[in-house]
């Protein structure tokens, strides 16, 4: 192993599906592109929060509503009232958790928004002193 391939991840580009098949890499005639191993610890970091943000909320989801209900369920054995309690619960929880994710997701979609290069550009032009 070089330096170039210790210091970051080879990726060979390939044209087709069928050159990543049947070519060598080695024999590739434009040769490897060399990415840089921070970009690559970069892009994993931010794709394994991204994918734990997207199980939490999930879980919310299907666990909130699940665990009122069973606390409804509760409430209408010793009330003697049928699925009352275990309905309501459940359907508020359930409201409530995807208005929280809707939520949680626009307030990120909209940082995201507010830290693009267009838009930092567009603040500075309009706000010259900071």
């Amino acid at each position: 192993m070089n330096r170039a391939e210790a210091a970051g991840l080879m990726i060979w580009p390939c044209r087709s599906v069928r050159d990543t098949i049947c070519a060598r890499p080695d024999r590739m005639p434009w040769g490897p592109i060399f990415v840089p191993a921070a970009t690559t610890q970069n892009r994993q970091l931010q794709d394994n929060r991204s994918a734990g943000d997207a199980l939490s909320i999930a879980f919310e989801l299907v666990a909130t509503p699940a665990l009122f209900a069973f606390f409804g369920w509760l409430i209408d054995g010793a009330l003697g009232t049928q699925p009352v309690f275990t309905l309501a619960l459940c359907l508020l929880t359930a409201v409530y958790a995807g208005w929280k994710a809707v939520r949680s997701y626009s307030d990120q979609m909209e940082a995201y928004d507010r830290n693009l290069p267009s838009r930092r550009a567009e603040s500075a032009v309009e706000n010259p002193d900071g």
